[in-house]
């Protein structure tokens, strides 16, 4: 089988070239894969926002989309608990903690 070269970059890759000096050079690499490989760039995000898609595509993509933000307070919680640092630990659990908070789905109104 012959090997497979991929030109492309991504988050994980940074283009293969050499390592970050600094966290300056880290944002200008992740604002360049943004810049190319961002969401809306993505053909199903396009068909999706063009109204191309049948009803079940957009159910799936729907059921998709609930399972990953579900997930994402749980990832969270695993890269957290990882830090040697109890005082980051806690600065950083107190901010997941608002930030679910700030962005979890309202309750429905119970007047009307």
């Amino acid at each position: 089988m012959n090997a497979m070269t991929l030109n492309a970059m991504t988050a994980f890759s940074l283009g293969g070239s050499a390592p970050l000096k600094s966290a300056e050079e880290l944002e200008a690499a992740l604002r360049q894969i943004g810049a190319t490989r961002y969401h809306n760039l993505h053909p199903f995000h396009r068909l999706l926002h063009g109204g191309k898609l049948s009803k079940g595509q957009v159910q799936a993509w729907a059921l998709n989309r609930y399972y990953y933000q579900s997930t994402i307070p749980i990832k969270d919680a695993v890269v957290i608990s990882r830090f040697r640092d109890r005082g980051i630990r806690l600065e950083c659990g107190t901010g997941s903690k608002i930030m679910t908070a700030i962005s979890a789905p309202k309750a429905a109104s119970s007047a009307g």
